[in-house]
């Protein structure tokens, strides 16, 4: 019942006009949807996800990374360090990765396993026959220079990013004078798996077996063609000198005015 005379009137004009269609649809589907405002104030309802990439404070070492990245970008850089932008495709880096592993050297236990028996083997008073060891890479920094130097290296295989890249910058130009082939390959870690360990800055092929001959006569034609015949003009072009996107668009409007 109406308690006052404001309500009373309302009534009446509410029994007096009829509604539409349209209104009595309204009405039907009014109570469907419930609006429910979020609130989000301290352990109320979770704010949506933010890309917070801009607010994130990185590592130290990502910060030295990323610096570095932009720097190389900017700066000039001469030839002889110029050509480690350029590794082997991925093809031929594929191939190379799927000969070189038949090639591995022994690890720590097999070595160790294999000295244990000769011991053994003396404290018993045989005489064991010390086996040949079957073909393998050599990886020390000394013997793949000495190798290149005596020429009994087949081929040099030689890590991208390595660092100080003063250790195997002079390595493209020695193999040139010396005739000896060699390969740029993309991730030092990849190398490193090679040989039973997290990284590796080169390795040298001195040996291989009579199978495999027309395999690696194959991968070392390729390997000709895009590294040792190409190094007088890699010797030559320079790199850097990217400039950024803000620079070039400042650039454009300079342009645009003259």
């Amino acid at each position: 019942a109406p308690k006052n005379n404001k309500q009373r009137k309302n009534q009446k004009n509410k029994k007096g006009v009829k509604k539409t269609k349209k209104e009595n649809s309204k009405d039907l589907y009014k109570n469907l949807i419930v609006a429910r405002p979020k609130n989000f104030g301290v352990g109320r309802d979770l704010p949506p996800p933010r890309d917070l990439r801009s607010y994130v404070r990185w590592p130290k070492y990502v910060r030295i990374q990323r610096m570095r990245k932009i720097l190389k970008k900017r700066l000039r850089i001469p030839p002889s360090i110029n050509q480690f932008n350029y590794p082997a495709n991925a093809n031929l880096t594929r191939s190379l990765l799927g000969f070189l592993s038949k090639y591995r050297p022994e690890d720590r236990k097999t070595r160790k396993a294999r000295i244990e028996k000769l011991v053994e083997a003396k404290k018993a008073g045989t005489d064991a026959k010390r086996e040949k060891l079957p073909p393998s890479v050599i990886y020390s920094m000394n013997e793949v220079v000495s190798a290149i130097e005596k020429k009994t290296a087949n081929l040099i295989v030689i890590a991208n990013d390595v660092d100080p890249i003063e250790l195997v910058v002079y390595l493209p130009a020695l193999c040139t004078k010396m005739g000896v082939p060699y390969v740029i390959v993309k991730g030092k870690e990849r190398l490193g798996t090679v040989v039973h360990r997290k990284t590796l800055t080169c390795l040298a092929v001195t040996e291989y077996n009579k199978e495999d001959k027309a395999e690696f006569e194959r991968l070392l034609e390729t390997i000709r063609s895009s590294f040792n015949d190409r190094y007088l003009e890699q010797s030559v072009s320079w790199g850097g000198l990217e400039r950024s996107l803000k620079s070039q668009q400042k650039e454009r409007k300079l342009l645009q005015k003259l």
